[in-house]
């Protein structure tokens, strides 16, 4: 035992990894502790070393020569299994996802909070966007990201939706500028092409995932569609199926 102050606690909130450590007691769920005996950090070994955590986390441990991935984030959250395939990622589904991922992270805009739909060109639609918001809840279900990651790019996304420049001031363009959130052309450039439900809609399918997993984004998810005019949308289809208003149906 090296004469340096025994680590009695060590709290994180991210993704900890332990290189070497034998033997890991249990996994940690959220607000709990997990206490693993035997431990070298850096080069300097300890009697124990007791993890503390308010939300969950992921360990990679090694035993017997093998890394073993945990992610807790879900559990106890879900009484029966969902259709389909259920348990942990494979290692390499879990390399996938966190190269999918990726994409996301390389075409962020910071200024809105919004990914361009294609790589290295700052233009988006409600349909890319409401991709980004999927990719975002899978990466954090998945450990990939922290909450905090999580909450900042809601936050961001959820005030950049809410203060959209709208198609005829009723509803989202069908592509906006990613790094600006400004209306514009196919192009990239300044203008307006109409809206789109089927984007719109998916949007708020979304939106609405936001909404019911993490009720602490409640009031910016309802804010963003209460500025939208679905009553004047809806009947301009409706009167004038043919002109120029296809648009905003398709």
């Amino acid at each position: 035992m090296p004469k340096t102050p025994f680590l009695k606690n060590l709290v994180i909130s991210s993704a900890l990894v332990f290189a070497p450590i034998a033997h890991a007691q249990e996994t940690l769920p959220a607000g709990k502790t997990l206490t693993i005996d035997g431990v070298t950090l850096d080069g300097e070994s300890y009697n124990s070393v007791t993890i503390s955590s308010e939300t969950p986390l992921t360990l990679t441990v090694s035993e017997g020569g093998h890394s073993v991935a945990t992610c807790d984030r879900d559990r106890g959250r879900s009484s029966t299994p969902h259709f389909g395939r259920n348990g942990e990622l494979t290692p390499r589904e879990m390399e996938m996802a966190q190269t999918a991922w990726c994409y996301f992270e390389r075409n962020y805009q910071e200024s809105t909070g919004l990914v361009n739909a294609v790589n290295g060109f700052p233009s988006t639609t409600m349909w890319d966007t409401s991709s980004y918001i999927s990719g975002l809840v899978a990466a954090y279900e998945l450990c990939i990201v922290d909450k905090r990651v999580l909450d900042t790019r809601i936050a961001e996304l959820t005030n950049t939706l809410r203060n959209l420049s709208l198609f005829e001031g009723e509803a989202p363009n069908k592509v906006c500028n990613a790094s600006t959130g400004q209306k514009v052309n196919y192009a990239n450039e300044p203008g307006q092409v109409g809206m789109s439900a089927n984007d719109i809609g998916r949007l708020l399918i979304c939106l609405r995932i936001i909404k019911e997993k993490y009720p602490h984004h409640s009031n910016a998810v309802d804010n963003i569609p209460m500025r939208w005019n679905f009553c004047s949308w809806m009947w301009t289809i409706a009167r004038d199926p043919n002109r120029k208003n296809w648009r905003r149906n398709g």
